[in-house]
């Protein structure tokens, strides 16, 4: 299985009761069904993946399997820069 998670601060205090716009949370999987994990094209899929720029939800891969997630109706997620911002896959 290949996942990602994304989590987007877009406002104080982050949720829908307080102004707009909420902060977003966003669950990705993907089943590889038997593949193998060291095969090209999982790894391609993992490097596209993980990869991908953390402040956008875009990811240059198939359709996820499960794909779930919104605008945050409670809660406040604080998302501090990455620390080391070279992906090395």
């Amino acid at each position: 299985m290949v996942f990602r998670v994304d989590v987007q601060d877009r406002s104080e205090p982050g949720g829908t009761n307080g102004p707009p716009p909420p902060d977003r949370c966003r669950l990705r999987l993907w089943f590889l069904n038997g593949a193998d994990p060291d095969s090209a094209d999982v790894i391609a899929l993992r490097t596209a993946v993980g990869c991908a720029h953390a402040g956008e939800e875009a990811v240059d891969a198939v359709t996820p399997d499960i794909d779930d997630g919104g605008d945050l109706i409670r809660g406040n997620q604080q998302i501090h820069p990455q620390l080391k911002p070279k992906c090395t896959p």
